[in-house]
């Protein structure tokens, strides 16, 4: 009975007066089919230029709907001719999600992280790079390694082994 019950009762998203009109959950203002209006005596906590700018962002919005779907369904056109209907608020949106602007913030731990991956990366490459020449080096002092032979710590600090250097123009 009870599962009868719960089938006839709309959604808790669901319980609105009108199905046409929507309202936007941030800032507050309805919008219904075609028209976005401010309801006389409804508190939106929004100034008159916050309204006027979003009246003007909604004209823009269904100006450039207009203009894409008369681009688009064009018989006497060929398609994407003129390139492509430019909206620059979803370009902004687009932009900061690939960037991944509004999941970043700069605080003490991540300047910390980001420094500290920084210098811990430059340690261990200057660790890497200079262990087998330091060891080289002393084997040579000790008199294990004659000087000439010791190739394997030189690829980092001449960039290659100098098997394959050119000699030309050296008088040996």
């Amino acid at each position: 009975m009870r599962l009868v019950l719960a089938r006839l009762l709309p959604a808790a998203n669901q319980n609105i007066t009108s199905p046409k009109l929507w309202q936007d959950p941030v800032l507050g203002y309805f919008e219904t089919h075609g028209k976005t209006k401010f309801l006389e005596g409804e508190e939106y906590n929004l100034t008159d230029e916050e309204k006027k700018a979003v009246l003007w962002r909604y004209r823009v919005k269904e100006i450039l709907k207009k203009e894409y779907l008369r681009r688009e369904f064009d018989p006497h056109s060929f398609k994407y001719k003129n390139g492509v209907v430019m909206d620059p608020a979803m370009f902004r949106w687009y932009a900061a999600d690939m960037t991944q602007v509004e999941y970043f913030r700069f605080t003490p731990r991540s300047v910390f992280l980001y420094v500290g991956g920084v210098l811990l990366g430059f340690y261990l490459y200057t660790r890497l790079v200079f262990t087998s020449a330091e060891k080289s080096g002393e084997r040579c002092v000790d008199g294990e390694l004659l000087w000439w032979d010791r190739q394997q710590g030189r690829l980092a600090t001449t960039s290659g082994s100098g098997h394959f250097a050119p000699n030309f123009g050296i008088d040996c």
